[in-house]
């Protein structure tokens, strides 16, 4: 359940509201597009516009991505204590999934914080080599996060410069929809 506005709306409704803006964001990034939520630890995703390319990134609906490492996880993560944090990620063993990821648990609380300067967190290529994302909140009335907006992206295709400029302005364009619409 997710709180928004004073009412509690089940994570499916919230997905639901979404959807539309999902897809619209998809259609105009020509990439795929997804809402998650945080659960023990991991980001789990309850929204999604699948883009269609021969190369995907293989995240589907209701999948499961550890938060250390994930864009998503950093954003559901950024506005907890540090007590927290290191509660969440350290619950789950922080494994070297690429070359790039970062798992040492100081690095990770860094990119966690970073979020709350940045407004947006990164993971590139550490869930996997050739794959990027950019993920961005979704706040309720009272300005927690309640979700978060993302954008995966085959590293081949989408730059990380790419990703911090048009990408970020259609993610933060369509996570305030979304907040509007709940």
């Amino acid at each position: 359940m997710l709180r928004l506005g004073g009412a509690y709306l089940s994570t499916s409704s919230v997905a639901q509201i979404a959807q539309p803006l999902l897809a619209a964001a998809r259609d105009e990034l020509q990439e795929s597009v997804s809402l998650a939520v945080l659960d023990d630890g991991q980001s789990v995703f309850v929204g999604r516009a699948e883009a269609i390319r021969i190369v995907s990134t293989g995240a589907k609906l209701g999948g499961r991505l550890p938060a250390y490492c994930s864009a998503t996880g950093r954003v559901l993560l950024s506005q907890k204590t540090n007590e927290e944090i290191e509660r969440a990620i350290l619950a789950l063993p922080m494994t070297k999934l690429t070359s790039r990821t970062i798992n040492e648990p100081e690095q990770v609380l860094d990119s966690i914080r970073r979020v709350n300067s940045d407004g947006y967190a990164i993971s590139d290529e550490e869930l996997e080599l050739g794959m990027r994302a950019i993920a961005v909140p979704v706040r309720n009335r009272e300005g927690t996060i309640e979700a978060a907006l993302s954008v995966s992206v085959s590293s081949a295709r989408v730059s990380a410069n790419e990703l911090t400029g048009r990408f970020l302005t259609v993610l933060l364009r369509v996570a305030e929809r979304i907040e509007k619409a709940l």
